[in-house]
């Protein structure tokens, strides 16, 4: 069952944000009955979907997988801040 709709907002918006440093080679979004943020490569010769709870993982997770082109220093703009 899903809860109040309102309450995903922050996960939403951080996958926009996740969405934004990934550009065009993936599809991000935040799944609400998974509690995971989910991202489809597009294009390419053979499907790729990751996803993690964490924002930062998955975006590491980018970086690991990224072809050759996409390689680039890694920002990390989820770092959690203690």
């Amino acid at each position: 069952m899903v809860g109040d709709p309102g309450e995903d907002e922050p996960f939403r918006k951080t996958a926009a944000l996740l969405q934004k440093y990934a550009g065009n080679t993936w599809l991000v979004f935040w799944g609400s009955e998974s509690r995971q943020y989910w991202a489809f490569r597009r294009g390419g010769t053979s499907s790729l979907i990751l996803s993690h709870s964490e924002p930062s993982q998955l975006y590491a997770l980018f970086h690991q997988r990224a072809t050759p082109a996409l390689r680039e220093p890694v920002r990390e703009p989820f770092e959690r801040s203690t």
